[in-house]
């Protein structure tokens, strides 16, 4: 066994555990069909309805991710993750800097999408082997944003690559944790 790669995935357990990612991605998949009216004219009477429908899915999404992340501890057991890698407030300035670009630049394409690929991207070459699936992710991602920008539905298309990426991403990362790491328990 690679003993980079087991270091690598014990450093990372907890963003590895990529089935949490599932039930977000459920919520965005049904956000797209909502706003290109596959539930009908019924469901689509105000944005207090979709307020509501929403934050319930959300509500939903974070208590099954609970226990998806339950069931990761039950089958591999707990990994204290060692400090590092990417601090949450270089992301932050990240995005904030890309939402100011984009305020000041108005143009056919979002400078935070573009951050958001670039990112994805960063991840998938840095990471190479582990994390190749990366690429992926931002591939689709900026195909999708830029065919959102020329829909006349950009929502839809904007949730849809949302969801897309989440199950690529989090599928992929599943698998390399999965690989790497042998079950606590008898599956």
């Amino acid at each position: 066994m690679d003993l980079d790669r087991v270091r690598f995935v014990t450093q990372r357990y907890p963003q590895l555990q990529g089935l949490t990612q599932l039930p977000l991605a459920t919520l965005f998949l049904t956000s797209a069909m909502w706003r290109s009216g596959w539930f009908g004219p019924s469901l689509q009477s105000g944005p207090r309805p979709a307020a509501i429908w929403f934050f319930a899915g959300l509500a939903s999404a974070v208590i099954l991710e609970c226990a998806i992340r339950a069931w990761y501890t039950r089958t591999f057991g707990f990994v204290s993750p060692l400090p590092g890698g990417v601090r949450p407030l270089d992301i932050l300035i990240g995005f904030a800097t890309a939402l100011w670009v984009d305020e000041q630049l108005y143009g056919p394409v979002p400078v935070l999408s573009l951050f958001i690929a670039a990112a994805l991207l960063c991840v998938g070459i840095a990471y190479g082997a582990t994390q190749r699936h990366y690429l992926a992710v931002a591939f689709v991602w900026i195909v999708m944003t830029l065919a959102a920008f020329q829909s006349s539905n950009a929502p839809a298309v904007l949730d849809l690559s949302t969801a897309l990426c989440l199950v690529i991403a989090g599928v992929g990362d599943h698998r390399l944790l999965r690989q790497t790491l042998q079950p606590s328990i008898e599956l």
